[in-house]
C-alpha cells in the first residue's frame, strides 16, 4: 500500500492534550499500520486495520515540553509502505511536586504563613487559597526560576486543629492549563511566657509603718523604705503570658 499523507491533530502546531490523534490517507488496501516515535519502529508490533477508526497515542506523562515525532507505516499482503512522519509541539502542563508551610509565629487569628510550592513543567502565574474553587484570590505573577514563594492570611483554623491549603497555578498556551495540590495545615497554641519589673514610687509620710513586702495576684512586690516624708520605692515583678498560634504542613 501507498501512504500519501501522515498527520497529527489535523495538523495543528502545538497541544497540551496527552492524547494526539492521528489521521492518513492511503492508496491500496491496507490491512495493518503501526506507529513509533522511531523510524525503525524498534519492538512495535502491527495492528489490525478495521474499516473505521480512531486512531490515537498516548504520550507517556513524563514527556516534557518540546516537538514530538510520530512515524507511521501501513501492510497488506503486497508488503510495507513507505514510513511518514508527522510533528507536533508539546506543551506540558505544569505539576506542583511539593508544598511547605512555615509559620510566623502570629500572636493572633487569622495569622499569616509563609508557603513555599515547587513544581515541573512551565507556571506563568500562581495563587494559595483555602478553597479548592476560587475566583476570587488574585494571581500572582510566577519567577522565571525556583520555586512559588508567598504569604497567606489562614481564617477560619481552630487552634489546636487542622485545615487545607490549596496551590494553583497556571500555564498560557493552547487555552489554559491549570493544576493543584493541597497541604494539611497543622495549627497550634503556643505560650510565650513574660517577666518584667515595674517600679512604683509612692510618697510615705513619717507615721505610716514600713512595708518590706507585700505579695498580690501572683506577683511579689519588695520595698525599699526612705527616710521620713520621702519617697519609697517598690519594685513589682510582673510575670504573665501570651497566647500566640503557629502553624506548620508539608506535603
Amino acid at each position: 500500500p501507498t501512504l500519501g499523507t501522515f498527520s497529527i491533530n489535523e495538523g495543528a502546531l502545538q497541544t497540551a492534550d496527552r492524547t494526539l490523534r492521528l489521521a492518513w490517507t492511503s492508496q491500496g488496501v491496507p490491512t495493518h499500520w503501526r506507529v513509533s516515535t522511531s523510524a525503525s519502529f524498534p519492538n512495535t508490533p502491527w495492528n489490525p486495520l478495521p474499516p473505521s477508526q480512531t486512531f490515537k497515542w498516548l504520550l507517556p506523562e513524563s514527556t516534557p515540553d518540546g516537538a514530538v515525532t510520530l512515524h507511521m507505516q501501513l501492510l497488506n499482503d503486497n508488503g510495507q509502505s513507505a514510513v511518514k512522519s508527522a510533528q507536533i509541539t508539546y506543551l506540558a502542563p505544569p505539576k506542583i511536586t511539593s508544598i511547605t508551610i512555615d509559620s510566623t509565629n502570629s500572636l493572633k487569628i487569622p495569622f499569616e504563613v509563609r508557603v513555599s510550592a515547587t513544581f515541573t513543567g512551565k507556571v506563568d502565574r500562581f495563587r494559595v487559597s483555602q478553597s479548592q474553587t476560587i475566583d476570587f484570590k488574585e494571581w500572582i505573577p510566577a519567577p522565571a526560576g525556583g520555586p512559588l514563594v508567598t504569604t497567606h492570611w489562614v481564617t477560619g483554623v481552630a487552634p489546636n486543629a487542622s485545615g487545607t491549603l490549596w496551590v494553583h497555578v497556571q500555564r498560557d498556551g493552547v487555552g489554559q492549563h491549570s493544576a493543584s495540590r493541597n497541604v494539611t495545615i497543622n495549627v497550634q497554641r503556643v505560650d510565650y511566657t513574660w517577666t518584667g519589673n515595674i517600679a512604683l514610687d509612692v510618697f510615705k509620710p513619717q507615721f505610716q509603718p514600713a512595708i518590706s513586702k507585700l505579695t498580690a495576684g501572683g506577683g511579689e512586690c519588695t520595698h525599699a523604705r526612705g527616710g521620713s516624708g520621702q519617697l519609697d520605692r517598690f519594685l513589682l515583678k510582673i510575670i504573665g503570658a501570651l497566647r500566640g498560634y503557629a502553624a506548620s504542613g508539608s506535603g
